[in-house]
């Protein structure tokens, strides 16, 4: 079988491209073609093998004025997306069509080429932008629901995309279009959300298209965990953005007998610096930045334990599945889908989000109690091992590839 992924980003921005790389190394593995169309790379920071085919769409290089206004024109039609999909499914001839994250840099308009080539297709969805304009379906640190079966506007009398009336009044345009309009749920034959609380969540604000939960996964077999850790470290690791609830972990870790490291890098990144450096002294928090899937392994296996403090509704949180793969539990805000995988005193402890007493309280019993946290790190092997090994994972993908293929073609009959 030969499957066509399509995603914004060809670097690792996030957790969505760790797990696109992730599927796609697994389906070669297995003697499956692969080949990707997206945009935003260069040779340092490449995130797939050179066996596979890349497709980049090129950026413009013109000025910032006329950069501004083509950015904001392609959230709703990417003339060079739609004409290197077209050229990639000539020369390709894929079975299936996996959609990623497309939104803004390639545009949804994608979606219409792929079905004017009669390919049925798939999508993974990483975030909520399918059902709130601004991807996070969050409002003032509060899960939000205000845009709940197509009513958009909200977004734009909140200014929910980055406090701005003219950003929230163009993803409100973009919204109404595709999905109300367009309905772009009709076009797809099955959508993939990460957990059974982004399933809830899609059927709860009025999404109507076919839905299959198709968690993340790991190779278990790179992952060697230790459950026997004595030391006062812990981490985070991720995106280093507001909504992650950063601002909580640093004033909850600053009076903590703990080592702390942040692993990562975003826009936050330089004010958390800032604030630490103004209000610790010594080094025992430090940040690191981005580094190597196998020296992160080795940083999370000789934590006492890693720490999710996110202030959104999370989908899946793959910071949880590596962490509990290494046989170390997780301390994470009781938000979204982290209390599907973080279960109290059986694989981790969760807190209040945004709630800094909380998360230090939780903090210090694992700190105070190292044979509990040890405990809880095999519990949440465990867990992994039960669902999320990718022989288990790549078998419900693939049994959902068959059955789109199939349907798709007796539907035309």
């Amino acid at each position: 079988m030969k499957i066509l992924f399509i995603n914004n980003y060809m670097y690792l921005r996030g957790g969505a491209e760790v797990s696109l790389m992730q599927t796609a190394d697994l389906l070669i593995k297995n003697g499956h073609e692969v080949c990707f169309v997206g945009t935003d790379f260069n040779e340092d920071t490449l995130i797939y093998n050179p066996k596979h085919t890349i497709s980049n769409i090129e950026q413009s290089n013109r000025s910032n004025l006329i950069k501004k206004i083509q950015e904001g024109s392609r959230i709703f039609y990417c003339a060079s997306a739609v004409k290197t999909i077209r050229h990639v499914i000539s020369k390709e001839k894929p079975d299936i069509v996996h959609l990623n994250n497309i939104h803004n840099k390639l545009s949804p308009a994608v979606v219409w080429e792929i079905k004017r080539a009669k390919i049925p297709m798939v999508w993974s969805l990483r975030d909520f932008k399918l059902v709130c304009p601004s991807y996070s379906l969050s409002l003032k640190g509060q899960t939000c629901n205000a845009c709940r079966k197509g009513n958009y506007i909200n977004a734009v009398i909140n200014r929910c995309q980055k406090k701005s009336f003219v950003m929230s009044a163009l993803v409100f345009f973009q919204s109404h279009l595709f999905n109300t309009c367009l309905k772009i749920d009709s076009q797809i034959s099955c959508f993939l959300p990460t957990s059974k609380f982004m399933y809830d969540m899609f059927v709860h604000m009025g999404f109507e298209g076919k839905m299959k939960i198709l968690p993340n996964f790991l190779d278990l077999d790179k992952c060697i965990p230790n459950y026997n850790v004595n030391s006062n470290k812990a981490l985070y690791f991720g995106r280093l953005s507001h909504e992650k609830g950063l601002y909580t972990l640093v004033d909850a870790i600053l009076d903590l007998d703990i080592d702390f490291e942040f692993i990562g890098d975003g826009p936050e990144k330089n004010k958390l610096i800032s604030i630490v450096k103004c209000k610790t002294k010594g080094n025992r928090i430090t940040f690191l930045g981005h580094i190597s899937q196998k020296k992160l392994r080795e940083k999370i296996k000789n934590s006492l334990f890693v720490v999710l403090p996110s202030e959104c509704s999370e989908t899946f949180g793959r910071t949880i599945i590596e962490s509990f793969a290494m046989g170390r539990p997780v301390v994470g805000s009781r938000i979204g889908g982290i209390p599907e995988l973080v279960i109290d005193n059986e694989t981790g402890l969760t807190f209040i989000p945004g709630d800094t007493n909380d998360l230090k309280k939780k903090m210090l019993k694992l700190i105070n109690d190292k044979e509990l946290a040890n405990k809880l790190g095999q519990n949440a092997r465990k867990l992994i091992e039960k669902k999320f090994q990718a022989t288990i994972v790549y078998q419900r993908l693939i049994g959902i590839y068959k059955n789109v293929i199939e349907n798709y073609y007796t539907s035309k009959k």
